[in-house]
């Protein structure tokens, strides 16, 4: 295991710009752990995160007390490690709500970046209107996501329009099952 930069004997940091798998990340994480070294990984342009969520970036989340659910990018030709913390997923869609901040890539910045203390909660956008719209639009379409939706509202006997408010204001950590698909196996399961 030879890491991208070793800052310590127990800190480790991976720049990780090329396709990765979930099976290879794991292999890798697991050797950074059973050797004691803290792993951290900074992705660059191909895995930067948008507005929506893409699952190839699920296993670069992590998670703390301060930041909350948080993402580590690197843009080399600004010349900085940018920190998306806070991040939360709409209640239905992939849509993705976070803060953001730059340090300078150097050791000072990588300093402020680890003793970086956010003020502030994001405000969550209580639009759950464009939610509801973007589930019935998704059952319209027959997505991958409206046909098992569509399926256990049929089930347990809902349409768009009676379900719980919850279903379409609840916001998630990313990649976490929705409030709504919860609700619907919980109703229809025996």
């Amino acid at each position: 295991l030879r890491a991208d930069v070793l800052a310590t004997p127990l800190l480790a940091f991976e720049v990780q710009c090329a396709p990765l798998s979930k099976g290879e990340f794991a292999h890798r994480h697991a050797l950074y752990q059973a050797i004691g070294i803290k792993d951290v990984w900074l992705v660059g342009r191909r895995h930067f995160l948008g507005e929506k969520l893409k699952q190839t970036q699920l296993i670069f989340f992590r998670e703390n007390r301060c930041w909350g659910s948080y993402y580590l990018e690197i843009h080399q030709e600004a010349g900085l490690i940018r920190l998306k913390y806070q991040i939360r997923q709409a209640p239905v869609s992939q849509t993705l709500l976070y803060r953001q901040v730059d340090f300078a890539l150097d050791a000072e910045g990588i300093a402020a970046l680890w003793h970086f203390r956010p003020l502030l909660s994001p405000p969550l956008a209580d639009d759950w209107v464009k939610e509801r719209d973007y589930l019935d639009q998704q059952l319209k379409e027959k997505s991958k996501l409206g046909q098992k939706l569509g399926e256990l509202m049929y089930l347990a006997g809902y349409t768009v329009f009676t379900l719980p408010k919850e279903a379409f204001s609840t916001w998630r950590r990313p990649g976490e099952k929705s409030w709504l698909l919860k609700f619907l196996q919980q109703k229809t399961s025996p």
